[in-house]
């Protein structure tokens, strides 16, 4: 029994004082399947079965891992403390149905990374090999309207036989209605985090923590809470967001970034969207009127995307005989 061939693909990126590209590349066929994130190419073997699912994969990053090639301080990027990033390992998931949509499962990763100062930057960080392991429960409502998510484990980075236990939950929530609000909800905890344990919040990409009007994961966080609330105008394919974000953080003590130990801020942001099938497009702008920034750095961040959801390459076939 053969399954069919589905790709997916989007190209887009963040404009700022320090701006990033993003190219996203899938294929897929059954359980298997290979994507590329940017720089981050991603091998994986997942299983669904009666109850649940299991899932094993390689990934590996080319030059950006955990965005140390654009660290800020102060509000501005910092040269000084950039670093080319690769990384390479396993990982894997399992996961349990338990019933009028909750799951509840394992995951954790080993990934053995190497770094690179740029350019002229000074500081020098040691290669390391970064383990996690998760517990982790949650649900998902309403095919997604409403979902929550809840995770407590430990990382170990073996450079310094770092233990650091950890936990993070979010809840997101939003209305179908042609004039629709929504809130997301994100905390975060640790202990004992360093610059590359800590959680990447700023910016509007959906590679971390949203906060509109900083620069993409231009905080390095080991505690955090985060919150957006808006509101969203659909109509037909047409979709016009707006929001405000707040949130407040306290940054790793053992850290490179000379920044004060705790801050707060509140961003606000909308955007222009439009679907037509597995096909979209969307622009975001995000300002933080009350985050300081040095004289030639953007007040603003805008972010957009282009591209297409999961769909069946053209000539692919299943073997098996459509019901209906």
């Amino acid at each position: 029994m053969s399954a069919p061939i589905e790709w997916r693909a989007a190209a887009g990126a963040e404009l700022e004082t320090d701006s990033h590209g993003i190219l996203d590349l899938g294929v897929r066929s059954g359980d298997w399947s290979a994507q590329l994130f940017t720089d981050t190419l991603d091998l994986r073997w997942e299983h669904a079965y009666g109850r649940g699912k299991v899932s094993v994969g390689l990934r590996g990053a080319g030059f950006a891992a955990g965005m140390f090639i654009s660290p800020y301080t102060a509000g501005a990027p910092d040269r000084d403390r950039a670093q080319l990033v690769q990384y390479v390992g396993p990982d894997v998931l399992a996961q349990r149905w338990l019933g009028h949509g909750w799951y509840a499962g394992g995951e954790g990763f080993a990934r053995a990374h190497h770094f690179t100062p740029m350019g002229d930057a000074t500081l020098v960080v040691p290669d390391t090999v970064w383990l996690r392991g998760d517990a982790v429960i949650g649900g998902w409502f309403a095919d997604g309207a409403r979902s929550v998510r809840a995770s407590m484990g430990v990382d170990v980075s073996t450079v310094d036989g770092r233990i650091s236990p950890h936990a993070a939950g979010e809840a997101r929530a939003r209305l179908e209605a042609e004039v629709a609000p929504f809130g997301e909800l994100r905390a975060a905890w640790a202990e004992d985090a360093d610059d590359l344990l800590a959680t990447r919040l700023g910016g509007m990409t959906p590679y971390h923590v949203p906060v509109a009007g900083l620069a993409w994961a231009e905080v390095w966080a080991q505690d955090l809470v985060a919150a957006r609330l808006g509101a969203q105008w659909t109509h037909g394919g047409l979709e016009v967001p707006v929001f405000v974000d707040g949130a407040a953080w306290i940054l790793p003590e053992d850290r490179s970034s000379p920044d004060p130990d705790a801050a707060a801020t509140v961003g606000f942001g909308g955007g222009l969207g439009y679907r037509s099938g597995t096909w979209s497009a969307r622009t975001t702008v995000g300002v933080a009127p009350f985050w300081e920034r040095p004289e030639g750095t953007w007040p603003v961040s805008v972010f957009f995307l282009l591209g297409t959801d999961w769909r069946r390459a053209q000539g692919s076939h299943s073997s098996t005989t459509p019901e209906g």
